[in-house]
């Protein structure tokens, strides 16, 4: 809001262009247009945080941001690369659209994953990064029907890792990353 004085004594009164002017006290008074916001648009926005808090509650163990570098809450973060990524498919959640951390290097050379009934290995070959110490590796499984997460955290430089699974896991998403350990 705005006031104005006028030296002219022309002083406007109603809407012109973006800005309405109005008297209020014995003042003239400056505001500009509201935006209108679609009930439509508030369902929808709603409807996005309450399946993004949903999401960020399952995949919280997994999700590794640089906290120093954003100056916000781990929460805060995971909200502001997802909120505005956030896909629907007709099945729910496309859970490949979801970003789990701010400084990847999710490229494993030579990646080869095995499935059998009780475990998924993950193998791949040596690259610049394996020497790194501080360089990590998270491999997961999300099982959307039962909303079961199972992960495992590796340094780079190991080159193998081993998840087991129950036979009554079945159709799993499979994600995979790399990250340099923050602290």
């Amino acid at each position: 809001m705005a006031k104005l004085e006028s030296k002219l004594g022309i002083i406007p009164k109603g809407k012109i262009g973006d800005l309405i002017f109005y008297e209020s006290n014995n003042k003239t008074l400056i505001r500009t247009v509201g935006v209108y916001n679609s009930k439509k648009n508030k369902t929808e926005n709603t409807k996005s945080f309450q399946t993004l808090s949903k999401i960020y509650s399952i995949f919280q163990p997994v999700i590794r941001f640089d906290k120093k570098k954003e100056k916000m809450s781990l929460t805060a973060i995971f909200y502001k690369y997802n909120f505005e990524n956030l896909k629907q498919t007709e099945e729910g959640f496309d859970y490949q659209s979801i970003s789990l951390c701010n400084k990847t290097s999710p490229y494993c050379l030579g990646l080869k994953i095995q499935k059998n009934l009780t475990n998924i290995q993950f193998e791949w070959e040596e690259d610049s990064l394996c020497q790194n110490d501080k360089e990590k590796i998270i491999m997961g499984l999300f099982f959307q029907d039962t909303k079961k997460l199972i992960w495992k955290e590796v340094f780079r430089k190991n080159k193998f890792a081993e998840l087991i699974i129950s036979e009554h896991d079945t159709n799993p998403y499979t994600f995979i990353y790399g990250y340099k350990n923050f602290e």
